[in-house]
């Protein structure tokens, strides 16, 4: 029976440390947290789980309007807070994003559900020539067969793609891909510097997490 294109669930990837901008997550844009505009971006009525490595600020993992799990792989990259993340979805299919992606959103999901053909095991977008498997589309059954064995060998999301029965997407709004990595990307994108998180945030206080 082929696959329904349209049981999709969303994966937000909270995870990596972010060095060169510290607490990017809670930062304010539009009025929002950052975390909290990707979130509500993707899932327009779909099912979303967030995986991250670390604790969220409290008032940041309250603000969010779908469940928050733990990377129980550790800092293996993107490919463990995944493979975490699908555990808590029942969806046939799943959307991989990142959680700065503030442009990320729902239309690019709605193309490729449209592009999938049974048989497919990933349609991953590319942009300029640049593959973007963070803002792609997955079988989640595909994915809970190769990511395991992967992960044991440290191997990252670009190995598993290449075990996955995937086709290549293009795609030209560059915008969609943008994500924030730097003060200097922030203020490109939004005329300002970014605003930090506040005090009461930067706490190492206990978020409520599945």
């Amino acid at each position: 029976m082929a696959t329904s294109r349209d049981d999709i669930g969303v994966v937000i990837l909270a995870g990596g440390l972010s060095r060169r901008l510290p607490g990017k997550l809670a930062m304010e844009v539009d009025g929002q947290p950052l975390l909290l505009r990707v979130c509500e971006n993707l899932a327009r009525g779909r099912p979303a789980v967030v995986s991250c490595h670390d604790t969220l600020p409290p008032t940041l993992r309250a603000s969010l309007p779908c469940p928050v799990v733990r990377d129980r792989f550790g800092r293996r990259g993107p490919l463990g807070g995944i493979l975490s993340a699908i555990e808590h979805l029942q969806n046939a299919l799943v959307f991989v994003a990142a959680g700065d992606a503030p442009f990320a959103d729902a239309s690019l999901i709605d193309r490729l559900s449209a592009l999938w053909r049974e048989g497919d095991e990933a349609l991953i977008s590319v942009c300029r020539g640049q593959a973007q498997p963070l803002a792609s589309l997955y079988d989640r059954s595909a994915l809970r067969r190769e990511a395991p064995a992967l992960l044991h060998r440290s191997a990252g999301v670009r190995v598993a793609i290449a075990k996955l029965k995937h086709r290549l997407v293009d795609i030209e709004d560059e915008r969609l891909f943008l994500d924030l990595d730097t003060p200097q990307d922030f203020g490109s994108l939004f005329g300002r510097a970014p605003m930090p998180p506040s005090t009461a945030d930067k706490r190492s206080a206990q978020a409520r997490e599945v």
